[in-house]
C-alpha cells in the first residue's frame, strides 16, 4: 500500500513538473512574438531602449508593449517605425507621477 502512495505522489509531482515546463515554454513562446512584433515597427535604438526597459521594470514593459501594440493595431504608424524619442515620451506619459499637493487651512 505504501508503493502505492508513493507512486501516485511521484505521478502528482511529475504532472506538476510537466505543467510548469509548458507554462514556461508558452511564456517564452509568447515573449519570443513581442521580441518580434517589436523588432519589425521600432528603430533599432527604440528596440534597444524598450528591452532595456524589460531588465529594468517588467511592469513598465509590459505596458509599454501594449501601448505599442494598440498604437499599430489601429494605424496610427501609418508604416513608420517607432523612434527611440517617441519611446522615451511614451514612457514619461506612463511613468509620470501626478504631484501631490498638501493645503493647510488655517482658522
Amino acid at each position: 500500500m505504501l508503493e502505492t502512495e508513493g507512486a501516485q505522489e511521484d505521478g502528482v509531482a511529475e504532472r506538476k513538473l510537466r505543467d510548469r515546463y509548458a507554462r514556461m515554454q508558452q511564456q517564452s513562446a509568447m515573449e519570443e512574438q513581442k521580441k518580434a512584433v517589436l523588432r519589425n515597427y521600432l528603430t533599432p535604438e527604440a528596440y534597444e531602449r524598450v528591452m532595456n526597459v524589460r531588465i529594468a521594470n517588467s511592469e513598465v514593459y509590459d505596458q509599454l508593449v501594449s501601448s505599442i501594440a494598440y498604437l499599430v493595431q489601429s494605424g496610427r504608424m501609418q508604416g513608420a517605425k517607432i523612434t527611440e524619442e517617441q519611446i522615451i515620451k511614451l514612457l514619461s506619459k506612463m511613468t509620470a507621477k501626478r504631484e501631490t499637493s498638501i493645503e493647510f487651512k488655517h482658522k
